[in-house]
């Protein structure tokens, strides 16, 4: 086994240095279990969810990506997962060039894998293309939900308690974003639905139906589907898709009804027949069978060219023993440490009443030689870099500011706008 990979327990093995991507709560590098290549989603145990894992074990169709085991250190929890080979989101934006299902069967997969988690009385509550994964032929694609981190359990009557705003900017419900104005609202079934039919008009057109980012969260509270448009009318999946989108739950369609419209469109037996598949690398401006949205360039035409990164010269990462000891900054300094602490937003003590504090986070930093505490302040900071840090990970910092702590009068690290944050 290479010396990049990790052990984790028997026979089991993580990458490191190759991150598949980010789950909600942790992130997911490859991986081997008994000498097939895997996922693996590592979670700090603080942050590990029993109900995810649970759900996951329960879970077991074609179309739902498989737990295969989950394994434990004194640090972190190790998901070992079915390997997949992109997602659907990376598929509509062209960075996987490889072959997918035809559209009716993409979206019958997606819906009778649907229909099974509901049936286990189980809601997903973060459906957006970014949670659908493409499987690697074998010899067949297949499309799989994933990332159960913010799923929850329903009762008989179909519903569950509702706490804080499930779900991703831009892939909510209405009655999910109206928990702002009035919370306690019960989830349901219907919310996944919408969430669906969002991603089904966005896999067919490459736009969102509710028009462009900043506008797309007033819109679905508006029920304004701006871009309808950019779908065919005689398309297959029009009308099954607007109904998915209705404003009010009551009216949308179930999903017994969306398989029975859309089984006639899949051809028997073509789960297992590799020809009825669609290549994301067709010629250029190719229209495809059974498609009626604008032909679009191959995937693989469009794939940028990596650039050639430039590699900071050595003696500009100063560790933090000589930052803390005043030695002089050279040109373009940088530290590499890891998070060992990240606290939750504060707010300094504003000196007029009907001012509002100061918005602020601390991070602690680790490095061989030494822990130093690094502050980010004012809202606007606060935005740009919280979500970028994880507790536990190291990081590449660059164009930091020295500055001292108003408490203790300590050297700190401050953020800047222009702060360049980077996994190592």
């Amino acid at each position: 086994m290479s010396q990049e990979y990790e052990p984790i327990g028997d026979e089991c093995y993580y990458n490191r240095s190759e991150k598949l991507g980010r789950g909600r709560n942790g992130l997911v590098y490859s991986g081997k279990y008994y000498g097939k290549d895997v996922a693996v989603k590592r979670v700090l145990l603080e942050d590990s969810k029993p109900i995810e894992e649970a759900l996951l074990a329960k879970l077991d169709h074609e179309n739902v990506v498989k737990l295969i085991d989950v394994r434990v250190d004194k640090d972190f929890r190790f998901y070992v997962l079915e390997l997949c080979a992109a997602s659907l989101d990376e598929y509509c934006k062209g960075i996987y060039p490889g072959p997918i299902p035809s559209e009716p069967e993409v979206l019958y997969q997606l819906i009778t894998g649907l229909e099974y988690i509901h049936s286990l009385r189980i809601i997903h509550r973060d459906i957006k293309p970014g949670n659908i994964l493409i499987s690697n032929p074998d010899p067949i694609v297949k499309m799989k939900w994933a990332d159960f981190g913010l799923s929850k359990a329903i009762n008989e009557n179909g519903s569950c308690s509702m706490s804080g705003f499930p779900g991703t900017k831009n892939w909510k419900a209405p009655e999910v974003l109206g928990l702002r104005a009035k919370p306690g609202g019960r989830g349901s079934k219907q919310n996944d639905i919408f969430s669906t039919g969002l991603v089904f008009f966005y896999f067919l057109t490459r736009v969102h139906p509710f028009g462009e980012d900043s506008e797309i969260e007033s819109n679905i509270r508006n029920d304004k589907p701006v871009n309808l448009d950019e779908l065919a009318d005689d398309h297959f999946a029009k009308t099954i898709v607007i109904k998915m989108i209705s404003h009010e739950v009551t009216d949308r369609m179930a999903l017994k009804d969306i398989i029975q419209e859309l089984e006639p469109l899949v051809p028997q037996n073509s789960s297992r027949n590799s020809d009825n598949q669609l290549l994301a690398n067709r010629a250029p401006g190719a229209e495809v069978v059974g498609s009626s949205h604008k032909p679009i360039p191959s995937a693989a035409a469009k794939l940028p060219k990596k650039p050639t990164l430039k590699k900071e010269p050595k003696d500009n990462i100063m560790s933090i023993r000589d930052v803390l000891s005043g030695a002089r900054k050279k040109p373009r300094w940088a530290i590499k440490a890891r998070v060992i602490q990240k606290s939750p937003f504060k707010y300094i003590d504003s000196p007029a009443p009907d001012i509002p504090g100061q918005k602020y986070f601390d991070l602690v930093l680790e490095d061989e030689t030494g822990k130093i505490q690094a502050r980010a302040c004012t809202a606007k900071i606060c935005k740009i870099f919280y979500t970028k840090f994880t507790k536990g990970e190291k990081y590449l910092i660059k164009k930091l500011k020295m500055g001292k702590s108003s408490e203790t009068m300590e050297t700190i690290l401050s953020f800047q706008g222009k702060t360049e944050v980077s996994l190592c």
